[in-house]
């Protein structure tokens, strides 16, 4: 897939492309509510479970990101919402 597909036709793995971002948008609001959970939770222990608690939000923020980088490069090819004047959920219409 070369970024340039329209509306209609298909990623990867059979969904329309539209469709893959709205599913990567959801995963990443889905990853957001966790990680504002493991965020508590840092906040209640402390010693090797802080730390640890910590580590897990940083997973989870890479998380998000990454599925960042599927929309960018599925949707956007290859330049980020935000480096083509692009909002993050908007489909270019």
């Amino acid at each position: 897939m070369d970024g340039e597909e329209q509306a209609g036709e298909t990623a990867p793995i059979g969904k329309p492309v539209t469709q893959l971002e709205a599913h990567m948008n959801s995963l990443r609001a889905q990853l957001l509510a966790i990680e504002k959970e493991a965020r508590l939770t840092a906040e209640f222990v402390d010693g090797e479970a802080h730390a640890q608690a910590w580590l897990a939000v940083r997973h989870i923020e890479d998380a998000r990101m990454r599925l960042g980088k599927v929309i960018q490069y599925a949707v956007g090819g290859g330049v980020s919402c935000w480096d083509s004047g692009r909002k993050p959920g908007d489909d270019g219409r």
